[in-house]
Order: C-alpha cells, then structure tokens, then sequence
C-alpha cells in the first residue's frame, strides 16, 4: 500500500510482554514480523488477550532513547497495541515486575519495550488523523483516558513517538481495580 499509515488488526497477538506466552508468540513472530518490517506497518491492533500491552519496536541500528521526561520524542518502527474490550481479564504482572522495565523506552524482548500496561481494565480505543499524524487514545470501559501516544510520520519512512498525558498515569492491576467477578455471578 502507498496509504500514508499502514494498520494490521490480528486476532492472536505475538508480542505479549507475558513471560508465559513467549515461546507460544515467538512462532507467530517468526510468520509475521518480516510481513509486517517489509510493508513498513506503522500500528498493529490485536486482542485474545484480556489485558492491555502497548510496546513499541526500536528501529534496528538505533540506539534505543529512554522515555524520560513527558513529551519528549523518540524514534520507533511499529507500534503493537494489546486490547480486549470484554469483562474477562488476565492478571498481566505484578507492580515489582512492571516497575522493573516499563515505559523506560529500553527493549525488555525481541526489540521492543513495554511502554503500557494494564490487567482488570476493559478498553476502548479511538484513533485520529491529520495529515502526518495519528493520534491514538485508549480508554477504559467507563471513558476514563488511560493511554495516549501520537506518531508523526517524519516523511522519511521513520516515526517519531510521542507519549501523551495518559501514559503516565498509575498502572492498573488486579490489586488495584477490584477483584474480577465472573458473569455468572452477577444478579
């Protein structure tokens, strides 16, 4: 495609920060991710997994530029969104493992890093474009905005990430949210 923002939405995903679901994903990756690299896919959508992954990938060749301060820029290849809007959900991590590698920027597996996360939290998602930017918001189940990043298209085959206000918020865990009450058990 010549289309200016290139979008894959997959149903399984292959690149779930789940450390149980590595080697399954690392099949996945092997079929795709030369699919994805040669189109220059910008976002790839998927769900199955019932909790909220953001990750973005480091250009190959880059020195991979920490997230530190709110706004600053840095250069990604594609984006990978996980989102399930349903009621059932997977416990992602706990905060001690989270807070170890996420939203530094630095690739945690396979070049990319964990830039978001949340467990327990239906999500809604709404993108917007405008000419060489695409706006990405995600939401939880309630409308309360827990994610946001805009990519700009630099116009020579590379993107610049910018976190939005959202993506900084507190991550949203099990312990945190309440806990997850089958539908069967409602009245």
């Amino acid at each position: 495609s010549d289309a200016r923002w290139k979008i894959v939405t997959m149903h399984h995903p292959y690149f779930a920060a789940a450390a149980d679901r590595r080697e399954r994903d690392a099949v996945r990756r092997a079929a795709f991710s030369g699919v994805i690299d040669r189109h220059d896919v910008d976002l790839v959508l998927v769900g199955h997994i019932h909790f909220y992954n953001r990750a973005s990938e480091v250009p190959v060749g880059e020195t991979p530029s920490a997230r530190v301060a709110r706004g600053d820029g840095r250069i990604v290849e594609t984006m990978y969104v996980i989102s399930a809007s349903g009621a059932k959900s997977g416990e992602v991590f706990q905060p001690s493992q989270v807070e170890s590698l996420f939203g530094d920027g630095i690739p945690d597996w396979d070049n990319a890093s964990l830039d978001r996360t949340a467990g327990n939290t239906p999500m809604f998602q709404v993108l917007e474009f405008n000419q060489n930017r695409m706006s990405f918001k995600a939401y939880t189940g309630i409308g309360e905005e827990y994610d946001a990043f805009t990519l700009e298209d630099l116009g020579d085959g590379r993107n610049r990430l910018v976190d939005g206000e959202a993506a900084y918020g507190d991550t949203r865990y099990f312990g945190n949210t309440g806990p997850y009450e089958d539908h069967n058990a409602l009245d």
